[in-house]
């Protein structure tokens, strides 16, 4: 899943959370890294959603974008095309 991916939601709405571990404003973009369990996520909003380190947030995917991949040979098991 791409960064540009991941849809801001609710908490109880949102199909992850997580804690903000870092926020990198990039003009018309920030750039977001979430602790979700044992995992980093990257994601990528609009400049007006404003997010602190250690805030819970909640986050949406779209099933249409989700690629899986097999961990020992990297071969695609699931894409979106």
């Amino acid at each position: 899943m791409r960064p540009e991916h991941l849809q801001p939601a609710d908490l109880q709405d949102a199909h992850l959370c997580g804690f903000v571990q870092l926020v990198e404003a990039l003009g018309s973009e920030t750039n977001l890294a979430i602790a979700i369990d044992d995992l980093s996520v990257h994601a990528k909003v609009s400049a007006d959603l404003t997010y602190a380190i250690a805030e819970k947030s909640g986050w949406r995917l779209d099933s249409s974008k989700l690629y899986l991949f097999d961990r020992e040979s990297g071969d695609a098991l699931l894409h979106a095309y």
